[in-house]
């Protein structure tokens, strides 16, 4: 059945995610944030680790680059799953796995361009700080753009699937999590885009949520992605 094949790359695939999302978790929190010297504001953190320690950053954004992949092939590996029974709402899943190649090329951004100007920073004269500062403000608020555009988008698909897929295809548990953490995107990234209010924190948790949701996902449909076509029949159109 095309649903088993495609349930069998959808419990891969969310093995995948949750790794990047833990990874991108784990490399922020025990070296990027140490990594800081504390000599810039908090705004600057990104650009500080970037050129103190540009070895550590830019491994850690390479999960970023994973993650961002990882959520538009969940989407659209969902979509596939439910097409049959749930056309229109599978076409909206479609539509957010291609709206997080958004937040990707943000990711690719802050990976490349972000230490370029770094370097750039500690070799320039002071009277020239200054400005390279300002650049990475417009630099940051790019990325912060893609981010929230893509991040609402794809969370809004991510909630979708939590929905869809209640009491049919996925333990209730995982579809909390994955419904927890795809609001809680939704409504940063809608706060971001509107007022300019960035909530890392809510990010942090929103972004465990997830990875736990991904790898309780993985684990349900690992072994038997024929129950799982079959529940997918359960799944009102």
């Amino acid at each position: 059945m095309m649903s088993t094949r495609w349930l069998r790359f959808l419990s891969r695939w969310s093995l995948l995610t949750a790794l990047a999302y833990l990874g991108l978790i784990v490399l922020f929190v025990t070296l990027v944030l140490p990594a800081a010297s504390g000599s810039l504001p908090e705004e600057f953190l990104e650009l500080d680790v970037a050129g103190r320690a540009p070895g550590i950053f830019r491994l850690t954004i390479v999960f970023d680059v994973l993650a961002w992949l990882g959520i538009g092939g969940l989407l659209v590996a969902w979509g596939s799953v439910l097409s049959p029974r749930a056309p229109l709402r599978a076409t909206f899943m479609y539509a957010s796995g291609a709206a997080a190649l958004i937040g990707f090329f943000g990711a690719c951004l802050r990976l490349s361009a972000t230490p370029a100007l770094a370097e750039r920073y500690l070799s320039a004269p002071a009277d020239d700080r200054g400005a390279l500062m300002e650049a990475y403000r417009e630099l940051l608020n790019l990325i912060n753009v893609t981010f929230s555009a893509g991040g609402l988008v794809a969370n809004a698909g991510l909630l979708l699937v939590a929905i869809v897929t209640w009491r049919a295809v996925l333990p209730r548990w995982v579809g909390v999590l994955i419904g927890l953490g795809g609001g809680l995107g939704v409504v940063k990234a809608a706060l971001l885009l509107v007022t300019g209010v960035d909530l890392g924190p809510v990010a942090l948790l929103g972004a465990a949520l997830l990875t736990a949701g991904f790898a309780g996902t993985a684990a349900g449909l690992w072994r038997t992605p024929q129950d799982g076509a079959v529940a997918v029949e359960g799944v009102r159109a």
